[in-house]
């Protein structure tokens, strides 16, 4: 797993949780408004994670881009093992719902963004159709559920995606009506 920042004591990302935030390389979207890419292009040599994590440490949180582009699970694993206190959460896009699937054992919460519902190849910088993004969304979502693994949906507003926050909104209620939708605005900062 290559990191390419880390926050070493943040209540921000798992609330209520003193976490350790690793952001991961690399991510399969090319989101016009993200404020993530600077942190997620510049891979950091020589990072040894486990000195990241203290007695105090209570979760790790996977951050990107995209974590699951990744093989967190052997991740997951170890540090269960030597630390075997701590709670797992992981922010991710949704696309990779098989890795997703893969990880849902041994983790404890996931944060799925849910970007737009509607002119996805736009809104998302690569070449994806509406109904493949939704589907993965789709599955994402329901794994977690049918995982018993706690789950929240995120949506971003920016210029890129304003004018879908209604539809975003139904969408979600209408296929999740109890899941919590947290939305964020953007900072503009990149």
């Amino acid at each position: 797993m290559q990191i390419s920042n880390i926050i070493q004591d943040s209540y921000q990302e798992y609330e209520d949780y003193q976490s350790v935030v690793l952001f991961t390389c690399g991510c399969n979207l090319a989101c016009p408004w993200c404020h993530n890419r600077s942190r997620v292009n510049d891979c950091l040599d020589d990072i040894d994670i486990y000195q990241c994590i203290s007695p105090m440490t209570e979760a790790v949180v996977f951050l990107g881009g995209e974590p699951l582009l990744h093989d967190l699970v052997p991740v997951v694993l170890d540090l269960k093992k030597r630390f075997p206190w701590l709670l797992f959460k992981v922010f991710t896009n949704g696309i990779e719902y098989k890795e997703l699937e893969l990880l849902l054992p041994y983790i404890d919460a996931v944060s799925i963004d849910v970007k737009c519902v509607r002119d996805a190849w736009r809104v998302l910088g690569v070449d994806i159709s509406d109904k493949y993004y939704l589907s993965c969304l789709d599955r994402s979502i329901s794994a977690c559920y049918n995982g018993g693994v706690d789950v929240e949906v995120r949506t971003t507003v920016s210029e890129y995606n304003d004018n879908q926050t209604d539809e975003i909104g139904r969408w979600v209620v209408k296929n999740y009506p109890t899941i919590n939708h947290i939305w964020q605005k953007d900072s503009g900062k990149r």
